[in-house]
């Protein structure tokens, strides 16, 4: 038998995402999406606000590495 860990680690959105996702594949074979709907609706909201900041996070990081790109195509040609 596999040993869970005694606790999970969330850092990232994508941590809570993957729980989640855990967590809901684990009702549905259990057959209880159904009898556990309130949980399932919660677990589902609460993945779509992780996946909402992962991608305004992804987002401000191209947006940042562009920025600092032409700021660095900017100095190259004043030089």
């Amino acid at each position: 038998m596999v040993q869970k860990p005694r606790y999970i680690q969330i850092k990232k959105p994508e941590d809570v995402m993957g729980y989640v996702q855990t967590l809901i594949n684990r009702l549905r074979r259990e057959g209880k999406e159904m009898e556990e709907l309130g949980k399932v609706v919660y677990l589902l909201n609460t993945w779509l606000a992780s996946f909402k900041i992962h991608v305004e996070f992804t987002d401000l990081k191209q947006i940042k590495e562009d920025l600092a790109r032409l700021e660095t195509e900017v100095k190259g040609r004043r030089k």
